[in-house]
């Protein structure tokens, strides 16, 4: 990054709307309640059968129904060897009982709708006896629609209700499902995909002639002491919160679109004029998909790594430059986190009205940010594309492989990823680079007067205006105080290890400040209590 671009960073630091941060919701669609009937699934090609390791788990109940999305075992981990570089792939007999989806997926020829199947493995790891098997419906809160239908429990109809503006659908458990039983859910489920939404960030949306799919499909939320998360988002806030799981996707779409989806492809052919290409991913906390007719793809790898860019034919020059940055992105947070453990990662062009988004092996990043004549103020919208593009390649540690509840600890990943793309700048630019990035942590907090609001609170406890200040302003500057008191090996090392501890689980602000106070053996506590609150 040139001198002039740090001068310009500055500038554009004020109107950086970091991805991740929030949505927009629409009004909820009409109520659709799902019938319970006879199943049908879309054909699938086969899966490699190689003999399966065996879970380090038990069923806990008798007779499971087979796989009939995807012909291939519950327990057969040996699919998700390709998308893990070797280092990685001890966690395939790790993370007993993670949920399995089976999806298979047909787009329309037009991209403005889809219809699916989905089956899931569920396994309840908690302490308690659940009644029920809850599945977010994101669609319904994104601008479209989805509704779900056929839902089978165990090979039986299913008893279902719908809440929370039809974004959340109750599968009745016929009894309850003690701590290790386990229930196969099969479900048909259709989508309105909507050209936009003039209040939205477009997430869910076909626009541009770019499709991009975020929780296209029914989405298995955290169960944990306060029970079924299935609260309704704010708008200016991520929507999920879910375990880490294992996905194998068969998608359907026409001949000629350019695909780019979490994990790896399995497998791919043409007929006529469709294409099934069967894509393998896990552990990961949700399947995306993104495509177009018009996309220019680039290739570069870092480590074990293969970094793939699609960019709008008409962008294709800046291709270059957003490989370069996601290189450089990877290579600083790989020696300063650890090592990313997949084999396969994509930056894909955005119609969203947001900046960039993050998901799993995947970020989606707005088109016009390519676009060197997209009027941005005083501001190139290259610079923008950089601390953007950091931010969210971040995110694939913070939130990917380290989970938290985006919903009410937002902190946990946000601030971590601010300060970050901060450290992409010392390590990509040097202290002037990182400096000129910094300095808009206090600008955002200045927009509230400096308040000490605590940044560890849910994101309905700020209005859109003070959840940028607190979490992505006064967040990063708290992560900037604690390095301080911790000192800057003890801080190295923490990070380090916090990855290393969390990697595939959730983590949460007391574990965050357990960890820190055990690596620097100091009382942080009072530190804790000035920024994040009790």
């Amino acid at each position: 990054m040139s001198k002039r671009n740090f001068i310009f960073y500055i500038l554009a630091a004020a109107c950086l709307i970091l991805a991740g941060c929030g949505r927009t919701r629409p009004a909820p669609s009409p109520a659709v309640t799902p019938a319970a009937g006879r199943d049908t699934t879309i054909p699938s090609p086969a899966l490699p059968t190689a003999a399966a390791p065996s879970t380090p788990f038990s069923t806990g109940t008798a007779r499971l129904p087979q796989p009939q999305v995807i012909q291939t075992a519950w327990d057969n981990r040996t699919v998700f060897q390709p998308g893990l570089i070797p280092a990685a792939r001890g966690v395939l007999s790790a993370l007993p009982g993670a949920s399995v989806y089976h999806i298979a997926v047909a787009i329309a020829p037009n991209l403005a709708s889809l219809s699916g199947q989905e089956e899931v493995l569920y396994t309840n790891r908690e302490t308690t006896a659940l009644n029920s098997v809850h599945f977010r419906l994101f669609p319904n809160l994104l601008g479209g629609e989805m509704t779900v239908s056929n839902v089978m429990l165990n090979g039986q109809a299913g008893r279902t209700s719908l809440s929370a503006a039809n974004s959340d659908l109750a599968v009745a458990l016929p009894a309850p499902l003690a701590p290790g039983g386990q229930a196969v859910v099969r479900m048909s489920f259709a989508d309105r995909v909507p050209p936009g939404h003039p209040e939205g960030y477009n997430t869910f949306v076909v626009a541009d002639g770019i499709l991009a799919l975020a929780q296209y499909y029914p989405l298995i939320p955290v169960y944990d002491e306060k029970g079924w998360h299935t609260e309704i988002p704010p708008d200016y806030g991520d929507v999920t919160y879910t375990d880490a799981s294992f996905y194998l996707v068969q998608i359907s779409c026409p001949a000629d679109l350019v695909v780019a989806a979490s994990g790896s492809v399995v497998k791919q052919a043409k007929e006529g004029d469709r294409q099934v290409i069967l894509t393998e991913a896990g552990p990961v906390r949700d399947d995306y998909i993104s495509a177009s007719r018009d996309a220019s793809v680039s290739s570069a790898e870092v480590g074990q790594t293969q970094i793939s860019t699609y960019v709008p034919g008409r962008l294709a020059a800046a291709a270059p430059d957003t490989l370069r940055i996601a290189e450089a992105s990877f290579a600083s947070f790989n020696r300063r986190f650890g090592v990313y453990p997949y084999t396969r990662f994509n930056v894909t062009a955005s119609p969203t009205q947001a900046l960039g988004i993050e998901y799993p092996q995947e970020v989606a990043i707005a088109e016009q940010l390519y676009d060197p004549a997209q009027p941005s103020g005083s501001t190139p919208a290259r610079v923008i594309l950089e601390a953007t593009l950091a931010h969210e390649i971040s995110h694939q540690w913070w939130y990917g492989l380290v989970g938290d509840d985006q919903v009410n600890q937002p902190w946990l990943d946000e601030a971590m990823a601010q300060y970050s793309t901060y450290i992409y700048y010392l390590d990509n630019g040097g202290t002037a680079a990182a400096q000129s990035y910094r300095s808009d942590w206090q600008r955002r907090w200045d927009l509230v007067n400096d308040q000490p609001i605590p940044i560890g609170q849910p994101v309905a406890a700020y209005d859109a205006a003070s959840y940028s200040a607190i979490v992505y302003g006064r967040g990063p500057l708290f992560i900037a105080a604690l390095a301080e008191r911790m000192g800057e090996a003890s801080f190295d090392r923490f990070l380090r290890d916090y990855f290393q501890k969390y990697e595939w689980g959730i983590s949460t602000t007391a574990g965050y400040e357990a960890l820190a106070a055990g690596d620097c053996g100091c009382d942080l506590k009072p530190l804790f209590q000035e920024w994040v609150g009790p």
